[in-house]
């Protein structure tokens, strides 16, 4: 590996093993959280991660960012613990063609206008992120509210 990528790949073990303590201090304090990542992403097989996997706590889903309005499949991973994230967990069953749109998926591959089109996929569909935040809701009205006969607001 070029020196360049030799740095990338520390930074991103020292990122990786940073969000893992996090998600173990989370852990302890028994408050919901999750970490995504593309489901082929080596991230998951990292040790510390692939531990944080094996948890009793741990759950995992898969979701396709197709199912959400957006025109690429952009499989991602979401490892969650105390909160249940099912309802996000939307897949396409197409190959190469969207089960929500009946359209060929766009290949994240190349550049538009100047920019990498992985990069047009980084942000998270906006009704995704309507979806996690009901489930985080649900979660922390859960756990609040236990007993208190008071439905969360």
């Amino acid at each position: 590996m070029s020196r360049v990528d030799q740095e990338k790949v520390r930074m991103g073990n020292i990122m990786m093993r940073f969000t893992v303590s996090v998600l173990a201090a989370c852990r302890h304090h028994v408050v919901p959280a999750a970490v995504e990542n593309p489901a082929g992403s080596r991230i998951w097989l990292c040790p510390p991660m692939a531990q944080a996997l094996r948890w009793r706590e741990a759950r995992q889903i898969v979701v396709d960012y197709c199912q959400y309005g957006e025109p690429f499949r952009k499989r991602t991973r979401v490892l969650s613990i105390f909160v249940d994230l099912e309802t996000a967990a939307r897949r396409c069953a197409g190959k190469g063609i969207c089960t929500a749109t009946g359209k060929p998926h766009e290949q994240l591959r190349g550049c538009r206008n100047g920019v990498f089109r992985t990069a047009l996929a980084e942000p998270y569909p906006p009704a995704w992120c309507s979806e996690l935040a009901r489930c985080f809701q649900d979660a922390l009205a859960a756990r609040f509210c236990q007993g208190c006969g008071t439905p969360w607001q």
